[in-house]
């Protein structure tokens, strides 16, 4: 991993404009991406994570959304002429239209949706390339198509540029939306449960896929998923959010083997154990954690995990969780971390 910090998301707050007043849906979300690297941000479903990144992208409709506070520098060998740094939060729209598409990309969960349905794969990636890359011919942009689409493994691609997303299965329209995202060679990717809705063998394939292209194109990579099995496998390090908190930043080996806030710990309990004791527990019932994560008008207590935490105190109900350092670019957000009494 490079020194080099590609994006430096500082104190960003994100909320929304409901019937019931403002409600604030991300708090104070502190990280650094660095070049070349792969981050996962995991956590369930309505903890923040795919919020903070159509955020930092500037893909939210404002209002409802809107930013509270805090900074957002992206930064990087791919930025336009002229403009060596860029602070999203405060960016005009003309300035995000030159590094959204060409800087920074971004691979949706559902193909299905994020595809237009009456469009060829080979116009939508003709359209990224149009807006990003004019000095291409017409001839040149549907090259790069068919080179793009090949790239990433689609079979035929010279027919397939012609196809809608409907003839397309599953996995194929996964890898036609990577093709788009990559096809301006970007410095960072956003990819939003990429392999949701795909089988396990597909999976594993769209995985590799995005290790290997994150290689050869030198990019850094942010992996929003909930599903830790991933995590291990292609990240360096990792962002735990609950409840529109990071609650936890560490590498893959510290979250793994030394888990520090009691939401890490218990996620990683409830993971099902592969090995040779398995007969020991054929019919046990997985660990689970009780209760559901709060909806934002309902934070309220300091710490958001109060009452699923198994180690919580009144201290933990009545004093904000304190940042507790625990190595270089390693923390937990807690009173009681694990493995400290």
């Amino acid at each position: 991993m490079a020194d080099t910090s590609v994006l430096s998301v500082r104190d960003l707050s994100i909320g929304f404009k409901t019937d019931e007043g403002r409600i604030e849906v991300v708090d104070g979300a502190s990280f650094d991406l660095f070049s070349g690297e792969t981050l996962g941000i995991v956590g369930e479903s309505g903890s923040g994570k795919t919020v903070t990144a159509k955020t930092i992208m500037r893909l939210l409709p404002s209002p409802p959304s809107f930013i509270s506070g805090g900074s957002v520098t992206l930064r990087g060998p791919g930025m336009p002429e002229g403009m060596p740094e860029l602070d999203m939060v405060k960016a005009r729209e003309n300035e995000m239209r030159r590094v959204r598409g060409n800087v920074m990309s971004m691979i949706f969960q559902e193909p299905m949706t994020a595809l237009n349905p009456v469009f060829t794969v080979g116009f939508q990636i003709d359209e990224v390339l149009r807006l990003h890359c004019p000095e291409l011919s017409r001839k040149g942009r549907r090259d790069k198509a068919i080179k793009t689409l090949d790239r990433v493994g689609i079979p035929a691609p010279a027919k397939r540029v012609d196809e809608f997303p409907h003839q397309l299965s599953g996995g194929m329209r996964q890898r036609a939306m990577i093709a788009m995202a990559l096809c301006t060679e970007p410095d960072i990717l956003f990819a939003d449960e990429p392999t949701t809705a795909l089988d396990v063998t597909i999976q594993a394939q769209i995985l590799d896929l995005i290790n290997e292209l994150k290689a050869d194109f030198k990019m850094a990579t942010v992996l929003i998923t909930h599903d830790l099995g991933v995590v291990a496998e292609i990240c360096d390090r990792v962002l735990v959010m609950y409840a529109g908190r990071i609650v936890e930043q560490g590498t893959v080996m510290d979250i793994f083997d030394r888990p520090a806030h009691p939401y890490t710990a218990a996620l990683l309990k409830s993971l099902p154990k592969a090995g040779h004791h398995q007969k020991e527990h054929l019919g046990r019932k997985l660990p689970t954690i009780e209760g559901l994560v709060p909806a934002p008008k309902d934070f309220g207590v300091p710490c958001r995990f109060f009452d699923r935490c198994g180690k919580a105190q009144l201290l933990c109900k009545q004093e904000m969780p304190p940042k507790i350092e625990l190595g270089e670019g390693r923390w937990a957000l807690c009173q009681f971390p694990e493995g400290k009494h």
